[in-house]
């Protein structure tokens, strides 16, 4: 088709749309809209199927021949459609020509406007009026209408069905249940304005919103992310709050008469309300809330939202109010956890980071992670590990491994764990350890690190761990020149390789990686700590000290963050609460030092003798018990500990005296109670305060024929005189019910030639019998038999002889239990 000139120019207005602009064009040139289209060549007028909606995007093409027709810049044109805002206030759909109504409150279709603007430019519909975001005009001071008085419909709405020459500001819109498809006639431009006050909030937020949207310099996502969170807010004001609280917030609004539709509460504001009224409160609700002019006020309102949204039925875990918001940006995420704050729980306080009532970002991404490992060491301070430790039994190394990474990790999310592992090069799985510390009583061990993590954010640490633990010990300390020290200053009084551990340790932060023995390093070096003299330590870290210096490592020797931190938790009283003596603090500057390597100082080191008062409920309870003489077992039942862990708090309270485990036992006393009332090896330690080996071994050393663990151990039947009179080689073997029955089926199988063959015999299956026999031998601790070959019967071993030799000495048949009647074949 020929392309040809309008005979014509109508420009554009400022801020004109696209179809306003076509309007007032075919109303100077008298045709109708389709006339002007098809001169300018965009779509064929009997194509009347296919018309396509040009406020929302034209194509190059079609630019191209507007441009042609009417002299308009095609850049021009493209500005004039909705096309301008996408990807900034609104998606377009890619496959057709249309709006994503499920992003950013877009609008489907309609125009709103300005009585006033349309008197004063008439036929001239700005762009912004489009958009969801635009409700009053702030020139005239009034908002938007959106509907036409006369046929109450929206114009604009469906702009591309009139077949009619355009006029400037009447509504074109076909009167309802008229059956002579009358228009409407009414005139916009004469309608009432809803003036509202200069001073409004409406105006104030409608000000901000056209500030944030036509700021080129302004980067998209953020105008995005400040859209959406308008959006959020707004929409669930809406649905939840009622109208006279919105009102309430944003004062007189409007002349009386005008609507204040709410969308559907199912759908929670997901799309925007036809009218403009009631946008605009929500928005200018919506926006006191984001600018946080007064933050105690938009909290508060948001609370309001929150307690709403459980009126209606609907229970969100406090934890789970962001994924039930969409996706907030990080400061409406910061009021939201504010909001729900008091609802939240210690263990929920401490994954959101929330400290004193300020709210903070849960994510913790991989950067974070490793910007922060560097001020942390691999063995936590020793300071810090005293004053956080914890009544758990784990070991002091894996306490502070867990301490360290819980640091990098405040909260701990299992998720980050093998990278905080990677980065303190520690193979310790700490998950139990994790679990257990969320048990604690006190449960401010998570919070101590979390206040920790934050100051080293501020205030990193003057020492690279990171670097330093990744320095070999043999490059840090070659053999040869630790050598030539040690001869010279320690040759008589320290190991030289836990000494040389030991330095590394004062360097790093990290005791020497060596595959398998790093927890006996680490036991090691706190033997050292606890048995070496104090001078020598000194002088210890005076060669740290040069090391240093010797490697041009920057930094000081060892740090440790300020002990104020400790003090504004209230840990600093409980860290000093047990009244340490002065070396075990000196102790207390080099390393944490276990229970067990202190017991062995002495009292008269430490400066501490006898027994010593409990400090907490656990310690209490073991006093008590051990003061009544309960066994060790049956206080760790009670307190919920394990026994190595109590016997540890009996040697701090000074009450080891009360339990001796080197008496012995009685031996008739035992057999007494082992063969003639058949108490179990556990029962027999929990009534004597041993260990369950301990009776074990004493059992075997007195030569009592012991039973094998589990429900069987019981029925035996015999007595301690028949036992008594077994032969050794019997006696071995006699280890339940089924041991009579073993050595039955032994003795008549050693008549035939085969196993096979004595199994028919016996009317037994051939594996039972083979089981039977291998657990004799088993017992016995040798072979009783040699099997068959070709030409070749089976056969006794010396062992077996002897086994045979014994049971028809000792009438083993007399012994049986009466439910075992049948006699043995000898």
């Amino acid at each position: 088709m020929a392309l040809r000139r309008l005979p014509i120019r109508v420009y554009p207005e400022n801020d004109e749309a696209l179809p306003s602009w076509v309007d007032r064009y075919s109303e100077r040139l008298a045709v109708t809209r389709e006339d002007f289209f098809q001169a300018a060549g965009l779509y064929p007028l009997a194509d009347r199927r296919a018309k396509p909606n040009f406020a929302i995007r034209l194509e190059e093409e079609q630019a191209e021949c507007l441009q042609f027709a009417t002299g308009i810049p095609a850049q021009r044109l493209h500005e004039m459609t909705l096309a301008k805002y996408s990807g900034r206030v609104l998606f377009l759909a890619k496959s057709r020509r249309a709006i994503n109504r499920h992003y950013l409150w877009a609008r489907g279709s309609g125009w709103r406007y300005c009585p006033e603007c349309l008197a004063e430019r008439p036929g001239v519909y700005k762009l912004d009026w489009r958009l969801t975001w635009a409700y009053a005009c702030i020139k005239h001071a009034g908002l938007l209408r959106d509907v036409c008085q006369r046929c109450g419909g929206y114009p604009g709405r469906k702009p591309d069905r009139l077949r009619q020459i355009p006029k400037s500001n009447i509504c074109r819109l076909l009167l309802p249940q008229n059956s002579e498809h009358e228009y409407c006639e009414c005139d916009l431009s004469t309608l009432t304005p809803l003036s509202i006050p200069q001073d409004s909030p409406l105006l104030v937020a409608q000000k901000w919103i056209e500030s944030i949207i036509k700021d080129d310099e302004a980067i998209a996502r953020e105008v995005r992310s400040v859209l959406n969170d308008l959006k959020l807010l707004a929409g669930r004001a809406l649905t939840l709050l009622p109208a006279e609280r919105l009102l309430e917030w944003n004062g007189p609004s409007a002349s009386p008469g005008i609507h204040f539709d709410t969308p559907d509460k199912a759908g929670l504001g997901k799309f925007p309300p036809s009218s403009a009224v009631a946008t605009g409160h929500a928005l200018s609700w919506a926006t006191a809330i984001l600018k946080d002019d007064e933050p105690e006020e938009s909290v508060a309102a948001i609370r309001q939202l929150v307690e709403a949204d459980r009126c209606r039925g609907v229970t969100h875990n406090p934890t789970d109010i962001i994924h039930s918001w969409g996706t907030p940006s990080d400061q409406l995420k910061h009021k939201l956890l504010k909001a729900v704050c008091s609802d939240l729980g210690r263990v929920d306080m401490l994954r959101y980071r929330i400290r004193n009532g300020e709210p903070r970002k849960a994510d913790l991404d991989r950067k974070e992670i490793m910007q922060r490992s560097r001020s942390v060491p691999q063995c936590f301070w020793p300071s810090w590990t005293h004053a956080l430790q914890l009544d758990l039994s784990i070991g002091v190394h894996t306490l502070q491994s867990a301490l360290s990474m819980g640091v990098l990790l405040p909260g701990y999310r299992s998720r980050d764990s093998s990278l905080a592992r990677e980065l303190l090069s520690t193979n310790i799985d700490l998950s139990g350890v994790f679990g257990r510390m969320r048990e604690d009583a006190r449960r401010s061990t998570f919070l101590m690190l979390t206040v920790l993590s934050e100051f080293l954010d501020a205030h990193p640490a003057p020492i690279n761990y990171q670097q330093r633990r990744l320095i070999p010990l043999d490059r840090l300390l070659p053999i040869p020149m630790w050598q030539a020290v040690h001869r010279r200053n320690f040759a008589d009084q320290l190991d030289p390789s836990v000494a040389r551990s030991f330095v590394f340790y004062r360097i790093t932060g990290s005791l020497p990686t060596r595959p398998g023995t790093r927890s006996t390093v680490h036991l090691e070096v706190q033997k050292l700590l606890a048995t070496t003299p104090l001078e020598v330590l000194g002088e210890l870290d005076e060669f740290a000290k040069s090391v240093l210096r010797h490697h041009d490592i920057s930094g000081p020797q060892v740090w440790e963050p300020p002990s104020e931190l400790l003090q504004e938790q209230g840990l600093e009283s409980k860290a000093r609460a047990d009244d340490l003596a002065p070396r075990l603090e000196q102790l207390v500057k080099y390393g944490l030092v276990e229970p067990r390597w202190i017991d062995r100082i002495g009292g008269e080191h430490l400066g501490t003798s006898g027994q010593k008062a409990p400090t907490n409920s656990l310690e209490r309870s073991v006093h008590d018990a051990a003061i009544a003489k309960v066994p060790i077992e049956v206080i760790a039942l009670q307190v919920e500990r394990a026994p190595r862990t109590v016997r540890q708090y009996i040697r701090r309270l000074g009450l080891a005296e009360h339990y001796d485990n080197k008496r012995t036992l009685d031996v008739e006393w035992l057999r007494l109670k082992y063969l003639d009332e058949r108490r179990t090896a556990p029962e027999i330690a929990v009534q004597t305060g041993m260990s369950n080996s301990t009776v074990r071994r004493r059992l075997k050393d007195c030569d009592i024929p012991m039973r094998s663990r589990g429900s069987g151990s019981r029925s035996l039947g015999l007595s301690a005189e028949q036992l008594r009179t077994l032969p050794p080689v019997i006696k071995k073997t006699i280890q339940n019910e089924h041991s009579l029955v073993r050595l039955r089926n032994f003795m008549g199988a050693v008549r035939y030639p085969t196993l096979q063959a004595a199994a028919i015999a016996l009317k037994v299956s051939t594996a039972g019998l083979i089981g039977q026999i291998k657990r004799l031998e088993s017992d016995l601790g040798g072979d009783l038999i040699i099997r068959a070959r070709r030409k070749c019967p089976m056969r006794l071993t010396q062992l077996g002889r002897d086994l045979v030799r014994a049971v028809n000495g000792s009438h083993i048949e007399d012994l049986q239990p009466k439910r075992r009647q049948r006699s043995l074949e000898s």
